[in-house]
This record gives structure tokens, sequence and C-alpha cells, in this order.
């Protein structure tokens, strides 16, 4: 089979994938955008950036305990099941889950006992407290991950998926309880934080335990030098990659922190913080499309069959822009609205901030699928140094940016970096694969501008109708009731906006019949009636190439 014939055969697997990866991304970030709007009222400004600060310090070292064995799965297993050498998968596990346990708790007692100098570094008694709760976080995330990246491996995205939302879900519950019994405070939001990964863990073990006990048991063993020689240096680099995208993504809230007056810092980082995590929602597209892809490309990297990865690159990317571009577009255009409406007026001065960080996010997913297909034919040198590059471009331009222009300089620091993220991975990509952007995704991107330009028309038409609608007899109802009637007309905006948006990437030919197979099937998946799916599948061949 030629690389179409190939993708169309995976079709039914990426298309079951996606859908759930999709539904289980939407409502993990859905109910961390409720967390984040709970805390951002219930809580002080001042608590809401100790715990940011706090959770980016550890963030940082947290990549590194884990000897990036949760990576190491996710690309090992399904090279492994493809060359019929599964019993080398329960070695992996075993061996793996006890490592991540001993370095985690070496990590943790690590922080517990530096706690007090990172609060000397940034001038807060507060500091000190939050870190040493909060370190706890490393254990159980990383027994979370590993579970969770077992689902990943074997294609299970649903169970990935119900691991990470029960997770979120019990996060936010918690929070609103703590909040509720005994007020919102650091200890609270620590406790409440630490706790839902706790549930998580308890509530994943038995699948994980199930999934285990059917693999089989054969021949095939991998060795303690096997493990040691190859998957844990191959962790390792995974770790530090990893790590340094924490410091890249971390960097921006550690730096404001320390080049802004001690007196302001903590506002300005929970402000900053809160309009980079509601710009974040954008990341769950590419990730639910790469949660499939990789491991698909695993196995084809196991064949060594580069011509089928690179059809299969081209068919991911045109579906991460398809589904990342009009989100994009409606929080860089209701960016202040947004973070005001939800998170109340003392957040919407990061609107700014949100639309730049958005662009920035937007345009790494460009190099995404590229990551990915790396991730599968294990080039982490390549991908470590790139990431070396990345991060020192992002910590120099912050340094130099954040003392003229504060929390926009931060933000176009990561933008640049994503820039030269992109340039670099297409760069790479091209010599490796033989991969460019196709045409297509130059296409989407031009539907993209299209949708941008309607929406900025319409905006100032919503404003105008927030002032004539129905006014309540009660203030606070009435405040409610506005900005309840307020969002639904952003809906409704990006509804249209959307549907525009496609109608002109059907008409500019921006699809392939794989794409129409994968629609049509995760379709069928979601339960769509049968006129539903006919209609979507003719509409969209017109589309086709």
């Amino acid at each position: 089979m030629d690389g179409e014939e190939e993708l169309l055969g995976y079709s039914k697997e990426i298309a079951k994938g996606s859908v759930w990866g999709l539904v289980g991304s939407i409502s993990l970030k859905l109910v961390s955008f409720l967390y984040a709007i709970l805390i951002a009222r219930a809580a002080s400004q001042g608590d809401v950036g100790i715990f940011y600060l706090a959770i980016s310090i550890i963030t940082i070292p947290s990549v590194i305990d884990d000897l990036g064995l949760p990576g190491a799965l996710v690309r090992y297993i399904p090279y492994f099941a493809e060359r019929n050498e599964k019993g080398k998968i329960r070695d992996l596990l075993k061996m793996g889950y006890t490592c991540i346990f001993f370095s985690s708790l070496l990590l943790f007692g690590l922080l517990f006992w530096q706690a007090d100098n990172f609060g000397a570094i940034y001038q807060n008694s507060h500091l000190p407290f939050a870190i040493k709760i909060l370190s706890v976080f490393l254990i159980f995330n990383n027994l979370l991950s590993m579970n969770s990246s077992f689902f990943q491996s074997s294609g299970d995205i649903r169970s990935m998926q119900s691991v990470q939302n029960t997770q979120n879900v019990f996060k936010l519950i918690l929070s609103a309880a703590f909040f509720y019994l005994f007020g919102a405070s650091i200890l609270t939001l620590s406790a409440a934080f630490i706790l839902s990964f706790l549930i998580a863990i308890l509530a994943s073990v038995p699948s994980v335990i199930k999934k285990f006990s059917l693999l089989p048991l054969d021949k095939s063993q991998l060795t303690n030098n096997e493990f040691i020689r190859e998957i844990i240096p191959f962790g390792i680099t995974l770790s530090v990659i990893g790590s340094l995208w924490s410091l890249i993504s971390s960097a921006d809230r550690l730096l404001l922190g320390y080049l802004t007056p001690s007196a302001t810092a903590a506002e300005l980082v929970a402000v900053y913080s809160i309009a980079t995590t509601f710009a974040g929602v954008l990341s769950i597209f590419p990730a639910s499309i790469g949660s499939i892809f990789l491991p698909l490309m695993s196995r084809l990297a196991a064949k060594n069959d580069l011509s089928k990865m690179r059809s299969m690159m081209e068919t991911a990317n045109r579906w991460v822009l398809l589904i990342t571009i009009p989100v994009a577009v409606m929080f860089i255009g209701f960016s202040s609205q947004m973070l005001g409406q939800f998170y109340g007026p003392s957040y919407a001065g990061g609107g700014e901030v949100m639309a730049i960080f958005t662009l920035g996010l937007l345009i790494s997913a460009l190099a995404y699928v590229v990551s990915i297909a790396f991730a599968a034919i294990r080039m982490i040198k390549l991908e470590f140094k790139i990431t070396v590059v990345v991060a020192i471009v992002n910590v120099l331009f912050n340094f130099l940016l954040i003392p003229i222009y504060g929390m926009i300089g931060s933000a176009v620091a990561s933008v640049i970096g994503f820039l030269v993220m992109v340039v670099l991975f297409s760069y790479y990509g091209k010599k490796t694969f033989g991969f460019t952007f196709p045409y297509e995704s130059y296409k989407l991107i031009l539907a993209g501008f299209v949708m941008f330009f309607l929406v900025m028309l319409i905006k100032p038409l919503i404003g105008s109708a927030s002032f004539v609608l129905p006014q309540l007899t009660d203030a606070a109802l009435s405040s409610y009731a506005s900005k309840i009637l307020y969002l639904l007309l952003i809906g409704i905006v990006f509804a249209f906006a959307s549907l525009v948006f496609v109608l002109f990437a059907i008409l500019l030919k921006c699809f392939k019949k794989e794409d129409v197979s994968i629609l049509k099937k995760g379709l069928i998946r979601l339960k769509m009636p049968l006129w539903v799916v006919d209609f979507s599948e003719k509409i969209f061949s017109f589309g086709t190439t």
C-alpha cells in the first residue's frame, strides 16, 4: 500500500482515538477553566500568585525525577508490540514503576530541604510553606503519568483521558469543598491539588492491573543491561528535554516574579498565570491529535517506513490547524472581554498577554507533528539541541523585555521562542523526513485570516448589543444575567465565524481523501445520525484535492 492507502487503513483507529482525545481534552480544559475561575474569585491575588509560583518552581525538576519513563513507555510499548516482543513490555513496566517511585522520593526530599532558600530568593516568607506542601505532588504526579502513558501507548485514549479527567474533576470538587469549609488559602489550595492526584491514582489502578494481566508471557525479555543502556538514557534525555520545556513554560512567571518589585510581583504573576492558563486551552487540540498519532508513528518507525510516516505527518498537520485556528482567532479577538467576564475586572488587564501568548501557541502548533515524528524515531538528541536553543532564546528575551514592558514583554519573549522552535523543527523535518508543510496548511491559515477579519468586524456590534440587553431589578442577578448573555453572544459569533472558516477551507480544497475518511468514522463514533454523516462526507468531499 502507498502512504495514502496505509493511512486510510489506520483511519478507524485515528478517528476513535481522536474522538476520545478531543472529548476528553475539551472536558479537561473546561474543568480547568472552572477551577481557574474558582481560585481567582475565591482566593486573593497574592495567594494565587504564590500557589502558581510554587507550582512553577516544582514543575521544572519534576520532569527530571521521572527519568523520562512515562514518555519512554509511549515510544517503546508500541515499538515492542509491532516487533512482537510483548514480554519486554511487562518487564519495562515493572522496572519503570520501581525506578520512578524511588526517584520521586529523592527529589521530594531535596525540594522540601531547599524550600526556605527559594523563599529567600523571591523575598517571600509564604513561599517555602507552599513548596513544602506541594512537593508531595511529585510522587503522585509521576505515578499517575505512568498509568496515563501506559494507556496511551496501547492506544486506549479513552482510559488515558479518564485518568486525567478524574484528577481534574476532583481538583475542582475538593477545592470548592475546602474553600467552603475552611476558607481559601495556600493550605486549602495545595491540599485539594495534591489529594486529587491520589484519588485519580487509586481510581486507575484496577484498569492498569487488568491491562497488565492481559499482556502475554512470551520468551522475549527486557534485560537489565538493555533497560540501563538504552531505555534509561532515552528516558533521561526526554527528562532533560521536558525539563527545558518546563523551564521555557515557567521562565516567564519565574522571571516576572524576580525582575518586578516584590510589592507587586505576586499580583503580576497571578494575572499573567491566569491569562496564559486561559490561552493554554488552545494546546489541547494539538495534544489530542498527537496522543493518537504518536503510537501509530512509533509502529511505522518499527518498520522503518519514513515515507508513510511523512504521509501521516501531513494529515496530522492539517487536522491540528483545522481544529486549532478557529479557537485561536476567538481567543485573540476577545481576550480582555473573556478574562474580565470570567475572572473579574482585576484580571482583564491580562488581555494583551493572553492574545500574544495565544498567537505564540498557534505558531508552535505548526511544529507539533514534526516533534512527534522525532520522538517516534528516537531522534531525541536533535530535539534536545533544539530545546536548548529555544530555552536560551526564551530566557534571554525575558531578561531583556520584562524590565521594560512587564507582562507583555514576557509574552512577547514566549512568542519569539516559539518562532525559533518552528523554524528549527521545520528545517530538520525537511532534512530528516523530506517533510514540508503541505500546501493545504497554508490555505487553512488563509481561511483563518478571513475568519479573524470577520470576527474583528463583528466585535464592535457585540459591545453595542451588550448595552441593550434587558436589565433586571436585582443588581447582582442583572450582573450575572448580562455576563451570561454577553458570553452567549460571543458563542454565537464563534459558531458563525467557525462555519465561515470551514466553508472557506472547503472552497480552497484544504482536504484529502483520508481526512474525509477520518471525519466520517469520527462522526460515526459520536453516534451522529446517518444523514448527518452522509451529508458531511459529501460536503467535505468537495474540498478534497
